[in-house]
């Protein structure tokens, strides 16, 4: 069900201030119990117009999720990749990692439209000075790393993977042992 009529917030303060200039009147006119009926209608009102979900709050919360499935997928493939992919010492660096992973999305046939679609939707149709291999890695590693990642699979086969790189990472002075000196 919606509502027939919309009413601002400007609106909710006029009636706000109608009824604060009400308490005043009766307050001068020394009657306590009209001006106490007053300012609770008062601040009933300014209550209204302090909603905990803004109508710009709720349209930026609808717009998240209007982009899930296409970032759900983007995230299932990279999953998948970085669990299949033969990792190379070179690896050890995450942006070279997640480069990686964001080329071979690219260059499959069937990854271009998901790309395209969420590209779109990530610049919401405007040019962007960054192309879209570096807002995507970028946006892997977000979700890779950060402490409450949205895509905990992600996460763990990021770490895997990167942990395979180190491993694989010939070792240099500083951590080479003294036995193989």
């Amino acid at each position: 069900m919606t509502a027939k009529s919309k009413v601002q917030t400007d609106d909710m303060l006029e009636v706000a201030i109608a009824y604060w200039i009400e308490a005043k009147n009766a307050r001068d006119a020394n009657d306590e119990l009209r001006a106490l009926h007053a300012l609770i209608e008062c601040w009933m009102h300014i209550g209204m117009t302090l909603s905990p979900k803004t109508e710009s709050e709720a349209k930026s919360e609808s717009g998240a999720k209007q982009g899930k499935p296409a970032r759900d997928k983007i995230a299932a493939i990279a999953t998948s990749m970085l669990s299949d992919m033969k990792v190379t010492a070179r690896m050890a660096d995450p942006t070279h990692l997640l480069g990686t992973i964001v080329d071979r999305m690219e260059e499959a046939p069937d990854h271009g439209e998901l790309l395209a679609k969420y590209d779109k939707r990530a610049t919401n149709g405007w040019a962007s000075e960054d192309p879209l291999t570096d807002r995507l890695r970028e946006k892997l590693m977000k979700w890779a790393t950060d402490k409450r990642s949205p895509y905990p699979e992600l996460a763990k086969a990021y770490r895997q993977a990167l942990a395979q790189a180190e491993r694989l990472k010939p070792p240099t002075t500083r951590n080479r042992s003294r036995s193989r000196q």
